[in-house]
């Protein structure tokens, strides 16, 4: 309900900026708050940042982390949010300066999430599957009020997140078919809203372990990886769409590297299916 409510409400994407602004900075005061009180051993962190894989379950491992944070999705749907801010083309390389920001501030904050596990939880009989799990590296900065804490956190982050890619489906859908694809749009709404009751209604009636129905949910989302990613290539390094901005021959390079990830983490979720 809550979810819904939001996204009626008036310039929304300025609503929708400032909820993922206040998600962020709660992550970041209490994830950034434990690890410095529990201090960080930098040589084993410094030894971290070389990519190694002790074993074959780490490279699947690695991949199931890479499919958390590697949303090709959110990429495709930039381009809408740059509209929304009114964003011309000669401002890119002002602009665009915002984004590496932005992005740089959500990899810091998986960084800090990681070493704060590392440094509270390894080693430990508790188990980071449950809420009570994952509270537990908060501990060092709220004490017994860390399952709170998360509680809190995780509503926003689980808030946002259902208004945001709620909002990403129906956008591009709204858009596919030729219409207009702001988010002030009432067809964006109403999908947007059609797309979480379908959600809830998958909750009620499988009645599942809420892990299982989210593991299910992202591999389904990550099917739609690879057609998004070949996509995006192609009307990237399409000359007659882009014209002088046609991706060069050094980001074409790196766009099928990113592109080869995507299908790594699409066949690393069909062997977990198989298996």
């Amino acid at each position: 309900m809550a979810a819904a409510g939001f996204l009626w409400l008036p310039d929304l994407y300025e609503k929708v900026e400032t909820l993922v602004t206040v998600v962020v900075g709660i992550m970041l005061v209490a994830f950034v708050g434990s690890l410095a009180l529990v201090g960080v051993d930098f040589g084993r962190t410094v030894g971290g940042l070389v990519p190694t894989f002790p074993d074959r379950s780490s490279v699947f491992l690695g991949l199931g982390l890479a499919a958390t944070n590697f949303s090709i999705a959110a990429a495709a749907y930039q381009t809408h949010l740059m509209a929304e801010k009114d964003w011309e083309v000669d401002e890119l390389s002002e602009k665009g300066f915002d984004s590496i920001v932005g992005i740089a501030i959500l990899g810091l904050i998986v960084m800090v999430i990681l070493l704060t596990s590392a440094a509270v939880i390894y080693g430990t009989p508790n188990s980071a599957v449950s809420a009570q799990g994952m509270a537990t590296q908060l501990r060092p900065v709220a004490g017994d009020g860390a399952f709170y804490l998360f509680l809190i956190g995780f509503f926003f982050a689980a808030l946002s997140s259902l208004v945001v890619n709620a909002l990403i489906g129906a956008t591009l859908l709204v858009d596919g078919f030729g219409y207009d694809a702001s988010m002030e749009n009432r067809s964006v709404k109403l999908w947007t809203m059609a797309a979480m009751g379908i959600g809830l209604a998958v909750v009620a009636v499988a009645g599942e372990s809420p892990v299982e129905l989210l593991r299910t949910a992202q591999a389904l989302a990550i099917a739609a990886f690879p057609l998004l990613g070949y996509l995006l290539l192609s009307i990237a390094r399409d000359e007659t769409v882009m014209g002088e901005h046609v991706n060069g021959r050094t980001v074409d390079v790196l766009g099928i590297l990113g592109y080869l990830v995507i299908v790594g983490i699409v066949l690393n979720y069909l062997r977990e299916i198989v298996s």
